[in-house]
């Protein structure tokens, strides 16, 4: 399954105005770069109160840097956030090997808290 992420762009004054001016759909030219690294473009959404484009796309995790630097690169954008995201299927599926894998895993501090619980 490829990993899905939620990229968040947050445009420059200067962008902002440019496409005020000269109002485009950005996400087909996203979309074929995206492309070129193995990225699929799923749904885009812009955020009125942010100023952000909200898009998702799913692939290799391996490329991610190269995408983000080359949409840095073009100098349009103060800021870029990307998140990876799961559906709520996969979420169950992952809180469910945590579960299993919890009693394995002991708290760093897990000496003072067993410590101070029989000191009570």
């Amino acid at each position: 399954m490829a990993t899905r992420y939620l990229l968040r762009f947050t445009y420059t004054n200067e962008a902002l105005r440019s496409m005020i001016n000269d109002p485009q759909d950005r996400r087909a030219s996203f979309a074929k770069l995206a492309k070129k690294l193995g990225y699929s473009v799923g749904d885009a959404y812009y955020s009125i109160t942010r100023s952000q484009a909200l898009i998702i796309i799913e692939g290799p995790p391996e490329e991610l840097g190269v995408l983000e630097f080359t949409v840095r690169e073009s100098g349009g954008f103060e800021g870029i956030e990307i998140e990876q995201i799961v559906n709520n299927e996969e979420v169950i599926e992952i809180f469910g090997r945590a579960k299993s894998l919890s009693t394995e895993f002991a708290a760093p501090n897990q000496d003072e808290i067993d410590r101070i619980l029989l000191d009570e």
